[in-house]
C-alpha cells in the first residue's frame, strides 16, 4: 500500500467493559492510512476492527449491525470535518455505505504525536458504535481425533467438547488445561440418546451465553464401527450402530442449526451464520464385508448432511460432509503405518476443517474426501478392518 502512515492511540473501553464497571481498561488501536481508507487494528492482538451484520437491499447495513474484531482487513472512511477537539473527539470513522460512525476520543494533548488518551467516564462523547467483545465458539461432539480441536484452536475459537464420560474425556480435559490462551470446556454425556445430547447442549449454552459468545461452528466427530459378518449381527448391534452413528446426529444438528439461526449477524469474510461439519468415512460411500450394520448408518449420516446443506444454505448456514478414515496419527486405538504417505496427520485434517469453516458463501463445498497420497479407499478400509478384527475373536 502506498502513501500509508500508522497512527496508534487509545480508545475508551467497550460497552461490555462499561457494564462490568471496568473503567480502568484501555484499548490501544493502530490506524493505518491507505489509498482506499483506513485500517484499524488492535495493538495487542493485531486483529482488524470491522463491521459485521445483515445488508439491506441497497447494500447498506441493517439494524443489529455491530463492530467486531476479525483477521480479515476492513477499510474505514474517515470524516475529517467531524473532528472537533473541543468535543474530545480525535477521529470519527464512517461505516462504508451507511449513515453510522465509530468515534475515538482523547484527553489532553498528543503524547509524542502518536498516542491519544481516552476521556474519563463522565466526559465521554456520545458514541454511535462500541466494540462488541463477542467470542466465537466451536462445538465438537466426539473425541476420536484432535483434528477438530486443532482447527478451532488455530482459528482462535472457544471450544466446547461433548462426549461420553470416560478416561478419554478426563485425559482430554487435562490436556486442555495446559493449553495457553485457549478457552476450552468439556461436557460429559451419559449416552448418545437424543435426550442426553439435548441436555448437554443446554448446559453448554449456559456456559457460553449469547451475551458474550456466538456459536458459529458445530462438528460431528462421532464414529463407532460395528464390524461383524452379517449373520453374526444382533438386533442390539443394529440399534446401537444406527443410534450412535446417525440418529444422534439428528439431535446434534437440530441443536446447532437452531442456535446458528439465532445469530443476529453474518461473519465478516465468509458471510455465514454458522458452519456444521459431519465426519464421514469410506463406509459412507460403499458397503463392504463386515459393514452391514456400520455402512447403512453412515449412508444415513451422509444423506442427512446433504439434506441440511440444501435446506439451510438459503439461511447462510453452511453444512459439509468430510470423508476421512481412522488413519490419523493422533487417533487412539488404530495402528497407523510408519510411512507418512500412508497416514493422515491431524494437523492436515485440521487445516481442511478450517478451510471449510472459512469458505466464502459464494462458493461452498458440501463434501471433502481426505486421504493420504498413496492410500486408496480399499486400503484404508482394509487396514481398519484388520486392526479391529484382530481384537474380536468371535467375528471369524
Amino acid at each position: 500500500m502506498s502513501n500509508s502512515e500508522s497512527v496508534p492511540f487509545t480508545s475508551p473501553p467497550s460497552i461490555i467493559a462499561q457494564e462490568r464497571e471496568s473503567y480502568a481498561i484501555t484499548l490501544k488501536w493502530d490506524f493505518l492510512k491507505t489509498d482506499n481508507g483506513w485500517h484499524i487494528t488492535s495493538v495487542e492482538t493485531g486483529h482488524y476492527l470491522a463491521v459485521e451484520g445483515r445488508r439491506n437491499t441497497d447494500h447498506r447495513y441493517a439494524d443489529g449491525t455491530r463492530v467486531i474484531a476479525t483477521k480479515e482487513p476492513y477499510t474505514w472512511d474517515v470524516s475529517s470535518e467531524s473532528v472537533h477537539q473541543s468535543q474530545g473527539i480525535a477521529f470519527r470513522f464512517l461505516v462504508p455505505g451507511a449513515n453510522q460512525a465509530l468515534e475515538f476520543c482523547y484527553h489532553g494533548v498528543l503524547r509524542e504525536g502518536r498516542i491519544w488518551e481516552s476521556l474519563p467516564k463522565n466526559q465521554w462523547p456520545q458514541q454511535q458504535w462500541e466494540l462488541d467483545e463477542i467470542k466465537k465458539v466451536v462445538v465438537i461432539i466426539g473425541t476420536g481425533s484432535d483434528a477438530a480441536e486443532g482447527a478451532a484452536a488455530a482459528a482462535g475459537y472457544a471450544i466446547a467438547i461433548l462426549d461420553i464420560q470416560g478416561e478419554n474425556m478426563k485425559q482430554l480435559q487435562r490436556e486442555l488445561d495446559y493449553m495457553i490462551d485457549v478457552e476450552a470446556v468439556t461436557f460429559p454425556m451419559q449416552s448418545f440418546s437424543l435426550e442426553a445430547i439435548a441436555e448437554s447442549c443446554k448446559t453448554m449454552k449456559d456456559r457460553f451465553p449469547s451475551s458474550s459468545y456466538d456459536i458459529r461452528v458445530g462438528i460431528w466427530n462421532v464414529q463407532q464401527p460395528f464390524l461383524k459378518r452379517f449373520l453374526s449381527l444382533t438386533s442390539e448391534d443394529l440399534e446401537k450402530s444406527a443410534q450412535i452413528n446417525s440418529i444422534a446426529a439428528f439431535e446434534f444438528a437440530r441443536q446447532m442449526i437452531t442456535t446458528m439461526r439465532s445469530n443476529t449477524s453474518l461473519e465478516v469474510g465468509n458471510g455465514k451464520k454458522g458452519t456444521l461439519i459431519f465426519r464421514g468415512a469410506t463406509a459412507s460411500l460403499e458397503g463392504k464385508i463386515f459393514t452391514s450394520a456400520f455402512s447403512p448408518a453412515m449412508f444415513a449420516l451422509r444423506s442427512l448432511s446433504q439434506c441440511l446443506n440444501k435446506e439451510f444454505a438459503s439461511e447462510n448456514i453452511h453444512v459439509a460432509h468430510v470423508i476421512t478414515d481412522s488413519l490419523s496419527s493422533n487417533d487412539s486405538g488404530v495402528k497407523t503405518p510408519e510411512n507418512e504417505d500412508l497416514r493422515c496427520k491431524a494437523e492436515s485434517l485440521a487445516k481442511a476443517y478450517l478451510y471449510l469453516i472459512e469458505q466464502d458463501r459464494s462458493a461452498w463445498t458440501w463434501e471433502l474426501d481426505l486421504r493420504p497420497a498413496q492410500s486408496s479407499p480399499k486400503r484404508a478400509l482394509r487396514l481398519e478392518l484388520l486392526d479391529l478384527l484382530s481384537k474380536v475373536d468371535d467375528i471369524l
